[in-house]
């Protein structure tokens, strides 16, 4: 929405790109499994069979492997975890996101025991998963706020994240359906760990708001409009968008309302076409 995240994310001179990283270890496990015909495919997911002969990488590589060897697959994964990501990160800034992720792989770590006991035949990969929570939290974040996206690139559909969240109760009757029940339990869990942390956050929200106010050094309107220059130009604000800088300085981007969204998203859209 915003390009420029600077007001929003804690700058730091040690930078750990994260979405970046995440993205590109992706890459690297699917496409030698892509350009091996899928042969390391149950090298890399997590089996019982495979701790047996000590392949404890499959700890870690099943975290980012896609459910099958299909490009497909692995290409539909990636794209909508990093879309949902980078929403995510221009939001809420990026340490937040790497707490979302830390939740979210420890969660999968205390599963995969659970897993393997219930199900020891199978082979368990985590991609779906990971994109999957990250798309729960993006859908509670933006809850009211519709965004419109390009089903296989070409078809344009607006949608809310109420909607994405319909949208993936459907497909977890269906897997429910197809008696997928390994997958249903991770998909489950994923969905809880997104919803418990956007509670929370609205939670330490609503805690800031009642705490008493703290000194803090005045920030010159000329500095939020850099940060915003997309939005406002040659310093001269809109009185609606003007209130709106005032309450992303007082407690965030996650205080605005979601009407408050919409309409910073489509300034930020007008003063692009333009």
């Amino acid at each position: 929405m915003l390009a420029d995240r600077d007001y929003i994310k804690s700058s730091s001179k040690g930078h750990w790109p994260l979405i970046k990283v995440l993205v590109g270890v992706c890459l690297l496990i699917n496409i030698a499994v892509f350009l091996s015909d899928g042969r390391l495919w149950e090298v890399f997911a997590l089996s019982v069979d495979g701790l047996k002969d000590f392949s404890v990488w499959q700890v870690f590589t099943s975290l980012f492997l896609a459910s099958s060897p299909q490009l497909f697959s692995f290409i539909f994964d990636v794209l909508i975890l990093y879309y949902a990501a980078m929403r995510l990160e221009e939001m809420s800034g990026e340490q937040k996101l790497k707490t979302l992720y830390k939740k979210i792989f420890i969660s999968l770590a205390l599963m995969m025991p659970v897993l393997l006991v219930l199900f020891p035949f199978q082979y368990f990969s985590f991609l779906s998963a990971l994109m999957l929570g990250t798309v729960c939290t993006y859908a509670w974040s933006f809850y009211a706020v519709k965004t419109r996206f390009y089903i296989f690139f070409i078809l344009p559909l607006d949608l809310s994240g109420k909607n994405i969240l319909y949208l993936i109760g459907v497909y977890a009757l269906l897997v429910a359906w197809t008696n997928q029940w390994a997958l249903l339990i991770i998909y489950a869990v994923m969905a809880t760990v997104a919803y418990q942390h956007c509670k929370r956050g609205v939670k330490r929200q609503k805690k800031i708001k009642k705490s008493p106010k703290q000194d803090k050094k005045r920030v010159k309107r000329n500095e939020i409009q850099k940060g915003f220059k997309r939005i406002v130009k040659k310093d001269l604000a809109d009185p609606e968008i003007d209130a709106i800088l005032d309450k992303i300085l007082e407690g965030g981007m996650e205080s605005l309302s979601p009407q408050e969204k919409l309409l910073l998203e489509s300034r930020s859209s007008l003063s692009e076409n333009d």
